[in-house]
This record gives C-alpha cells, structure tokens and sequence, in this order.
C-alpha cells in the first residue's frame, strides 16, 4: 500500500536560504537624544547633554545603550541616533577627518559639512566595491564600458536612495562659546544654537523646549529641568522606542587638551526634577464647563442672496459682453 512504501528523505539542499531581515523604518531610529546650551551663574556657557538607554535589537530591547561618542579633544562630543553601528562608523569618519588644531569660529560650519561629504563618499565607494568590486571612481569613469547598463541602473538608483541611516548632534567650545550642530541621516548639518532633538521623540521634545522657550541664556537648572520634563513627556507620549531612564552630563569649556569640566546627575537631582514635574508638569485635565450656551449657530442666509446664487451668471448681466 501507499502508506507502507519507504519514501526517500526530503532533500534540504534545495530549500531557500533564509534572507536577513531589513529593520522596518519605526525599528530604525529609536531613542531620545538632546542637547541645550546654558549659562552658569559666573557668566561661563554651559551644555547639557541628555539621552535615554532604551537600545532595542529584532527581538529584544534593554536600558543599557550608551549614546554618546567622543569626536575631538579638546572638548568635541556626539550624540547618536539611529542604527548603533551605522552612527559609530559616522563619528568615526568625523574623528578622521576633522583636525582639532584647524577649527575656529568661521570654518567649524564648513568643516562638519567637509566631513559629512566624506562619509557620504565613503558609503558611496562601499556600496560599489560590495556589490561589483570595483571602486567608486572606476565606476563613475569607466563603468558604462564595464559594466551592462542594467546592473549601472540599479547601481545608481541604489546611491541615490543612500542615506547615513542615522543622526548625530556634534557640541563643543571654541573660545569658550558653546556650539552645536545636527547631522540628519542625509548628511546636512544644521546649526542650533539654543537647543536640538534628535530620535523618534525628537519631535515631541523640541515641541516642549519650544513653548519652554529654551534659551542659550537661561540658567543651568532651569535647562535641565525642561530637559528632564520633555523626556518625560516623550515618554509618557508613548514615542516608539524611547527608554525612562535618562543619562545627562553637563559641559563646560575645557580648560586644558586633556581637562575637561563634566558634572552628572545624582539619584537626589533625579528626586527633585521629578517634584518639580508634578508640580510644573502637564496635568489630566478635569471637568471642562459646559459651553452649549455660549455656542454660535450658523447665520442664515438671506432668500435673495440664495436667489442670486441659484441665478446663471448670463441672467445676471443687464447687457451682454461684446
């Protein structure tokens, strides 16, 4: 019988080999990074750096990333956002490429735009050599020789889609004036002087620091105090991604190439933010009057105006056009 004949066993090498699965575009940025600059009661500028912990990997999360990334001594910082390992390689080309000794007040801007270019140059040329091994020079140059013009057209629809993946926030001193920039995954550098978000609580965050009315002069508890409130907001907004527990340190310019001034929160800071946040923070709203007798229905409309209306246009001319 058909059930009692002996079968040959399946043949496995045949089965399709499992593809890695892409990160959904809602996996990718994940977190909460913010930066405002401050001013200390002595006049001197100030930094505060905030981020959460929340790193979440395709089947699992934990509040133990770390996201901040050294650039520059004497006193350059990042923070990231994004895919960890995209937004490290980006710092790294940042550390490469930038020079400590050569950035002042007028080229800083050009400088951190010069290095994005170089990142972005440096994703082109990957993408080449992995997919055809050649380098990205040879296939500007040669490749419509090299190479048939199918593969040259998925070459070049998949560089124009490149984008670095992550953000980052770059902050430091020159002179002893704080400055602060954001990288966005397409490379453009933005200057921001008072404060910046980036992450998928970024929004939400520079929503609060905006009706806060964050500014480089206020002083360094009330900055951190909108901080610590436009966290817990993100937070409490259930934006994707973004962890309870904050790590913040406070800058200031460095006093020497190896010194730096780095203050942190302790638990009892924590405390008295989270006092301060019930008592300044957003509350549930309660029972709201009733309105109904204060509400305006809509006008009628006078009969001859709707007769108008109803009228042709023609009819309503007394001569015609000539």
């Amino acid at each position: 019988m058909l059930h009692s004949m002996r079968h040959e066993p399946p043949n496995y090498h045949h089965r399709r080999r499992r593809i890695k699965r892409e990160p959904l575009p809602w996996e990718i940025d994940m977190t909460l990074c913010m930066a405002a600059s401050c001013v200390e009661q002595d006049g001197e500028s100030r930094i505060v750096a905030w981020t959460d912990t929340r790193v979440e990997g395709e089947g699992a999360g934990s509040n133990s990333g770390y996201k901040y990334e050294f650039i520059k001594t004497p006193g350059w910082r990042a923070l990231i956002a994004g895919e960890i390992s995209k937004a490290r390689d980006l710092a790294a080309t940042f550390r490469e490429v930038l020079d400590a000794s050569e950035l002042h007040g007028r080229n800083i801007f050009d400088k951190l735009n010069e290095a994005s270019g170089a990142h972005n140059l440096k994703l082109r040329s990957r993408l080449v050599q992995n997919r055809l091994g050649i380098s990205f020079e040879r296939f500007v140059k040669t490749g419509e020789h090299e190479v048939d013009q199918d593969t040259r057209r998925r070459i070049w629809y998949e560089l124009d889609q490149l984008n670095f993946g992550c953000a980052l926030i770059v902050f430091g001193f020159i002179d002893g004036i704080h400055l602060m920039y954001s990288i966005d995954e397409l490379g453009e550098v933005t200057n921001r002087p008072n404060f910046v978000a980036i992450g998928t609580g970024g929004v939400i965050a520079e929503s609060n620091l905006h009706f806060r009315e964050q500014m480089s002069v206020d002083s360094v508890e009330r900055t951190i105090y909108n901080l610590y409130e436009s966290h817990r907001i993100a937070v409490a907004s259930k934006a994707p991604g973004v962890g309870e527990t904050p790590n913040a340190i406070i800058y200031g310019p460095p006093k020497d190439e190896e010194l730096n001034q780095e203050w942190y929160l302790t638990p009892k800071c924590l405390t008295v933010l989270s006092s301060s946040f019930r008592k300044y923070g957003p509350k549930v709203v309660g029972p709201v009057p009733s309105l109904t007798r204060h509400l305006k229905a809509k006008a009628e409309i006078p009969a001859w105006i709707k007769k108008l209306q109803a009228t042709p246009s023609k009819k309503r001319l007394k001569k015609p056009l000539r």
